[in-house]
């Protein structure tokens, strides 16, 4: 089908133009061997082998790239460039950037209602990637990847099945469910949208190992690509020889993916988003050659050249070295040792904690409540506009995934019972530092004005609300009436339970 092979061979042009940036950013949040290319110990030839291959990670399809991420010098020898690129290392700084943003989205919980559908989503709870994954974990792993790219695709489909579906036990016997499916940026190479952004369809790559039978193991055969056609009413399956191997269809009236965004890109409105690391993944890439050329001259310096005076056939070179003596006829100058300057190192050592300082500043994490490199010390506002900053970066990370989520649902809402999605996400899109303790002190200067039992319990039903912000309205409800009917029932508003419990108040009355 000659349809196809040209989707492949030329694919959207968002795909050819940011494809290796892509990668690139994958490499800068994963770090290792792919980014920095140093040697690892083993047998040389294996090693060449193993950059050779098609590498597959987790359905990211890649070659190793020929170039690396470590600059080589205009008057360096290739030598020299392959010693320092062998030798040198990479300070991830990327990786836990994204885990700090994560870890603070998912520090409270998600409110769920699933309406209509959540017996079908109590079904896939612990198995909503058709892989085991739960859908806390599924979420965790969504932002991370939404994070690093921008934006990750989410293919909502269910389990092929041959035999004959009558009841909703035969759905539930076989695992008929539908899941959700992550895939890379990279692997979504062409598509067509229409007016209001929807698509009409979407090309997927796909990869798999090629050998399902141990015992017929075929080197030449270790991984499969092939190439899904997803429209508003099936799907095509293509082998890397663009031949049609399988067919499906579904009954939702739209292409099952979502594009789940950290952040839209303002250039191209759908499926294209813009990276958390954006700009900190070339600033990790400044520092990693920096480092190297920090190390390359402590290691001029240590080893410093010997400086010789006379001509070469004078001399024995194995009579020089530090375990030797060497002769110095009178009428000669002494030899020295030759190194470049030391200023030159702590030039590097400033720029490189510079650069550090920076990578913290555009992530929005310098201050607050979370780590971040030692800098001058900070006033109480300057903090608080940090994290004020940090507060609105992760409301929009939050109000993004939230969207998309609430996007795949309709889509397991469709693909269950042909319905929108009756229910609801919520995200958390408060990010307070202030701690319970915090607040109990503000309660004991606001109880000691004796303002009345009426100011007491509004300011008990403040300490309620921001101890359980993600608490449903009903059951919230029911607490602060719970708290105001024991009161009244004591008849202590201006001296009850709670002033009992904070000793400094007893003592000052």
């Amino acid at each position: 089908m000659n349809g196809i092979k040209d989707l492949v061979e030329s694919p959207h042009s968002i795909f050819s133009n940011n494809c290796n940036y892509w990668n690139f950013l994958l490499e800068s949040y994963e770090g290792g061997p792919d980014y920095c290319k140093g040697e690892i110990p083993g047998k040389a030839t294996m090693m060449n082998n193993f950059r050779n291959w098609v590498l597959k990670l987790d359905g990211v399809t890649q070659r190793s790239s020929v170039n690396s991420n470590l600059f080589r010098h205009p008057k360096e020898r290739e030598e020299d460039y392959q010693e320092r690129l062998r030798m040198s290392y990479y300070y991830n700084f990327c990786s836990p950037i994204i885990d700090i943003y994560t870890d603070h989205l998912f520090k409270q919980p998600i409110t769920e209602n699933f309406g209509s559908i959540e017996n079908d989503v109590e079904e896939r709870s612990e198995n909503i990637d058709n892989k085991g994954g739960s859908i806390n974990e599924f979420r965790k792993e969504m932002a991370d990847l939404a994070q690093v790219y921008g934006h990750i695709f989410v293919i909502t489909d269910s389990p092929l099945f041959n035999g004959q579906i009558n009841t909703k036990a035969d759905i539930i016997d076989n695992n008929l469910f539908p899941y959700f499916s992550l895939h890379h940026p990279q692997n979504i190479i062409n598509w067509a949208l229409d007016e209001f952004g929807r698509p009409y369809w979407v090309l997927v790559r796909e990869n798999l190992d090629g050998n399902k039978d141990p015992f017929n193991f075929d080197k030449n055969n270790l991984n499969v690509v092939q190439y899904r056609l997803w429209t508003r009413e099936d799907w095509t399956l293509f082998n890397s020889e663009y031949q049609a191997i399988g067919t499906g269809s579904h009954k939702i009236g739209r292409v099952p993916i979502t594009c789940v965004f950290d952040k839209q890109s303002k250039k191209v409105r759908n499926f294209l988003g813009i990276s958390s690391i954006a700009d900190i993944s070339f600033i990790a890439r400044d520092v990693y050659n920096s480092c190297s050329e920090l190390k390359q001259i402590l290691r001029d310096q240590t080893f410093a050249f010997l400086v010789l005076f006379g001509n070469s056939s004078e001399y024995d070179e194995l009579s020089v070295g530090t375990s030797k003596g060497l002769l110095v006829p009178p009428d000669r100058t002494a030899p020295f040792y030759l190194s470049p300057p030391s200023s030159n190192a702590e030039t590097y050592y400033t720029h490189i904690d510079r650069q550090v300082t920076k990578m913290f500043q555009l992530a929005k994490l310098e201050g607050g409540s979370v780590q971040a490199p030692d800098t001058v010390q900070q006033s109480g506002v300057s903090k608080a506009w940090d994290f004020n900053q940090t507060n609105s970066a992760l409301s929009k990370k939050a109000g993004n995934l939230e969207d998309g989520e609430t996007k795949l649902w309709d889509m397991f809402s469709r693909w269950v019972n042909g319905n929108e999605f009756d229910g609801s996400i919520d995200y958390p899109h408060e990010f307070n530092i202030n701690s319970l303790k915090q607040d109990m002190d503000e309660a004991e200067t606001a109880m000691r004005l004796q303002l009345g039992s009426e100011f007491n319990k509004e300011v008990k039903k403040a300490i309620i609300q921001k101890k359980f912000p993600r608490m449903n309205k009903e059951e919230l409800d029911e607490m602060i009436s719970g708290m105001e009917t024991q009161e009244d029932r004591n008849g202590k508003g201006e001296s009850g339970r709670l002033l009992d419990r904070i000793p400094s108040l007893q003592k000052s009355r």
